[in-house]
């Protein structure tokens, strides 16, 4: 009589945004959960009061990908702190640009 063991499905992520980290090992399902909720914090502080289209000044209904990151690079150039512009504003617009890469991508 052979008894055979059922192969367990492990998944693992390591990911990057923000200067933020992420890692995780496990079930697959799980993992999914974390990420997700990894994904909100930090995405958390540009649903407070201002969407990325407000941010990026994109009243498209539909933009594209390659508009998002037109206006990123405007928006980028005007507000980077080697350049005199106000680091909050710049770091705004870059997860203005993440959080919209991220939807448009779905």
């Amino acid at each position: 009589m052979s008894t055979m063991k059922k192969a367990s499905t492990l998944s693992s992520v390591r990911f990057s945004i923000n200067g933020r980290e992420f890692y995780a090992e496990g079930d697959p399902v799980e993992v999914s959960k974390k990420f997700t909720e990894f994904m909100a914090g930090v995405l958390s502080p540009l649903h407070d009061a201002i969407s990325w289209r407000e941010i990026l000044g994109i009243r498209a209904k539909r933009p594209t990908l390659r508009q998002v990151e037109s206006r990123f690079k405007i928006l980028a150039q005007k507000h980077h702190s080697d350049k005199g512009g106000d680091r909050r504003k710049f770091e705004a617009i870059v997860r203005a640009r993440d959080a919209a890469k991220l939807e448009l991508s779905r």
